[in-house]
């Protein structure tokens, strides 16, 4: 009888252990896949940092030689740095969203320790829910729009002084200017406006794919 408990004992044991071994495995292979996925989070948000220096530097160029030239049409170019480079910059901004949920559903809820994203995420919450004060530093979401209307501005002051230009063209130039602007400016409202709609759609997402994987 002693035997037969001693035998039970130790395969309750090595069952333990083997679970334990298990969980062991798998925390192991999720801490490899949070440090591959913050890493990619880390160079996005870098080609993201190089798209907005690119149009900084594209942009100033472009004015130097339109204000030296004394042609300010050519600050057109503008918009075909603006435009482009905004709509890349927002999706590497939803690739972010997308792997800081899968982060925060997949591995910091069941890795203790592990709270980078879901913190960063409550902390942003909680700043947009906060009094609408102004805030200084919320200035870089309207940087492109900023630029826009400025060239816009520009363009328009430069287009009505200009005698060399028929008056019947003038309101042409005028109003490709102000659209290609409103264009530019409704880029930026809409990464404002959809970041929380793409993040909840993708938590959404990935606690749907975690529920069917269980």
């Amino acid at each position: 009888m002693s035997s037969v408990h001693n035998t039970n004992f130790k395969e309750n044991e090595c069952e333990t252990l083997n679970l334990e071994s298990r969980i062991h495995l798998i925390q192991e292979a999720k801490l490899e896949e949070y440090k591959t996925l913050r890493q990619e989070i880390l160079d996005m948000e870098k080609i993201q940092h190089e798209i907005t220096l690119f149009i900084f530097t594209g942009v100033s160029a472009i004015y130097a030689l339109a204000f030296n030239s004394n042609e300010l049409y050519l600050l057109f170019i503008s918009y075909i740095i603006l435009i482009p480079l905004r709509c890349r910059h927002i999706f590497y901004h939803e690739m972010v969203t997308k792997a800081a949920t899968y982060i925060q559903i997949f591995i910091e809820k069941d890795i203790e320790g592990l709270n980078w994203e879901t913190n960063t995420h409550k902390d942003k919450a909680d700043d947009r829910n906060a009094d609408n004060e102004f805030r200084p530093v919320r200035l870089h979401y309207y940087v492109y729009s900023i630029i826009a209307w400025g060239t816009f501005i520009l363009i328009s002051l430069h287009t009505i002084m200009d005698c060399r230009i028929s008056e019947y063209i003038k309101p042409f130039i005028i109003v490709a200017s102000m659209l290609l602007s409103f264009l530019v400016s409704r880029y930026d409202l809409l990464l404002l406006q959809q970041s929380d709609s793409v993040r909840n759609y993708y938590e959404e997402a990935w606690n749907g794919l975690k529920i069917k994987t269980k």
